[in-house]
């Protein structure tokens, strides 16, 4: 038995649901769905932008008395574990949505073939997936593949309620840290924030006391200035428009007065301008004209290729919030 095809984001045109999890399923006739039991290859992750996935199931076993076949994404990926709800299937090391699945008739006899597969995921598990999935990926390719530290899979909860954020100390959270999102506005942009933040937790050793500890203004900025450059690597290595549509060298934001700053459609700059300094001083120290994305190529301040201009404008937000 051969399944190929894709998962894609339900309302993202041409995306796929880089590095979700599927696992091949038989429906029992008057029964339920299982997993095969024997195949080595009867599991693939997706691989690649595409959501492109292959299973090939070779087995010994009688398949008469199954009717069906389906193809069903996990609620965990390599860098994070969606917290399953409603109809999920318990499997031994993962949970499926059979909602999401993609089915199809098993043929009485001879070999089967599924070939074009299609199949989607809600936008907000799919947006939360793919872009934990990269910025997983970009901190691993900026330490040649072997961080200092550990990036284990980390627990992420869309609530149909509530704002953004990473827990370092969740009483509730099995391992007392965890990532929530509200599902209906989950953005690239969000998810690879607390995902910097949960970053930064584990280069600070793993220690909940120790992260919450450091200054507030430190924590943001890191987190603004890690979504930046998580997403200015996606951009770069994948070519996906909605992974920097808020870059900090060419969409200045407002002070509270309207007057303009720097970066637009960065809430931060409003409310809190001081963090958007720290992100745009980090910004400044990471960027470099070639190949960054984000460097800016237009008239006025930030047009010279590769000078930090960024330290400026964030010179210019501590000003104003000192003022």
């Amino acid at each position: 038995m051969v399944a190929e095809g894709r998962f894609e984001i339900e309302g993202r045109e041409g995306q796929g649901a880089y590095g979700l999890r599927v696992h091949l399923l038989l429906h029992r006739r008057g029964g339920g769905w299982e997993r095969p039991l024997d195949g080595p290859d009867r599991q693939r992750a997706t691989a690649g932008p595409d959501g492109a996935f292959r299973i090939a199931l070779a087995t010994a076993t009688d398949l008469s008395a199954f009717d069906s076949v389906a193809v069903a994404p996990a609620t965990d990926a390599e860098a994070i574990r969606l917290i399953p709800t409603g109809d999920a299937l318990r499997l031994d090391d993962a949970a499926v949505q059979l909602a999401w699945a993609v089915r199809r008739p098993l043929p009485p006899a001879g070999d089967v073939a599924l070939a074009g597969l299609v199949g989607a995921v809600p936008r907000p598990v799919g947006v939360a997936i793919r872009t934990a999935t990269i910025s997983r990926e970009f901190v691993h390719r900026l330490y040649d593949g072997a961080p200092p530290f550990a990036l284990p899979r980390v627990d992420v909860e869309l609530s149909s309620k509530g704002g953004y954020v990473f827990q370092a100390i969740d009483p509730d959270a099995p391992w007392g840290h965890e990532i929530e999102v509200r599902a209906a506005g989950i953005t690239p942009a969000l998810m690879a924030h607390e995902y910097g933040h949960y970053v930064s937790y584990r280069m600070w050793g793993d220690d909940a006391f120790r992260y919450s500890l450091r200054n507030r203004q430190l924590r943001e900025g890191w987190a603004i200035f890690f979504s930046f450059a998580a997403r200015a690597y996606a951009a770069a290595a994948y070519g996906d428009p909605d992974l920097a549509p808020s870059n900090p060298e060419r969409a200045p934001f407002t002070d509270r007065f309207d007057a303009e700053v720097r970066y637009d459609r960065i809430s931060y700059g409003v409310s809190h301008p001081d963090y958007a300094a720290i992100g745009a001083l980090l910004w400044s120290l990471y960027d470099r004209a070639e190949p960054s994305p984000f460097e800016a190529e237009t008239p006025g301040p930030g047009s010279l290729a590769g000078d930090n201009d960024d330290i400026s404008g964030g010179v210019a937000v501590f000003e104003a919030a000192r003022t």
